[in-house]
Formats: C-alpha cells, structure tokens, sequence
C-alpha cells in the first residue's frame, strides 16, 4: 500500500535491489555494516528476527531464478499501481491483521483504502504474527472464514 511517483519508485527500488540482491542469491550482504547487522539479528534469542528471514523463504528454497530486473520491477510496481480509496465491493468482507506496534499511521492507511475492514489488533511487529505464531495465525484465518 506504499505508494509513490514513478521517479521516486524507481530510485527506491534501484535501492532495494543494491541491498537485497546478494543476500537472495548467497544468503549474505555485500555491504560489511549489513551482513554485521544481519548477524548480529539473527544470534539475537528474539525469534522474530529468524522468522521474518525464514518468511522470504530465503533459508529453504533456491531463489537464484530471481533477476535484478524482476526485484526491481516488483517492488516499482507495487509502489505506482494506484489503489483506489475506499474499496467495498459489496459482497467481501476485508480482513486486516493489524500489527500495532508498526504505528497508527498503517491502521490510518488500511481505513483510506478499504470502506469497512475488519480490523484484528495484534500487539506485535510486522509480520510477527505469522512468523513467530504460525499456528494462532491459521486459527484466526479459520475462524474468519467459517
């Protein structure tokens, strides 16, 4: 739901593909402050951090199919399709797992772009709620669609 101009979408994405890209092929940074970053998180006993690496899959499945030009184009893309306000079709129901501790400024977002969603407050980080709590994630999806 980040959205930006095409200029500015282009300069973050050049960005992200500098930083992401050797860590998608080799499991490591090219930049020495990242990969001490990186090791520094992961020998943390927060098992957040492993999750939200094990999350992009990175630790289980061969990623080298993905080329600078298709990270690029990903996240450009996702940052210039324009997202209309207010979305309510009538006939769905949008359900939103909302991690407080991101801030209200996502919970702002998730109320401009959807009409009515259902919001699920969790007290926790991005993604943290499915990585680090799999089982009461698949629990809640179920319980919202029976």
């Amino acid at each position: 739901m980040d959205q930006a101009g095409s200029f500015k979408a282009g300069l973050m994405a050049s960005l992200m593909v500098r930083v992401t890209y050797s860590f998608i092929h080799t499991g490591r940074y090219k930049s020495r402050l990242m990969q001490k970053r990186y090791e520094s998180q992961m020998a943390d006993p927060d098992p957040y951090n492993r999750a939200f690496v094990a999350i992009t899959g990175r630790d289980k499945y061969d990623m080298s199919f993905m080329t600078k030009e298709s990270i690029k184009n990903q996240i450009r893309s996702d940052m210039t399709t324009p997202l209309p306000e207010q979305i309510d079709n009538g006939e769905t129901q949008i359900h939103v797992f909302y991690a407080r501790k991101m801030g209200e400024k996502y919970l702002e977002r998730y109320q401009k772009y959807f009409k009515s969603p259902v919001i699920h407050e969790q007290d926790m980080r991005h993604e943290e709620f499915l990585g680090v709590y799999p089982m009461e994630w698949c629990a809640l999806v179920k319980e919202i669609c029976l």
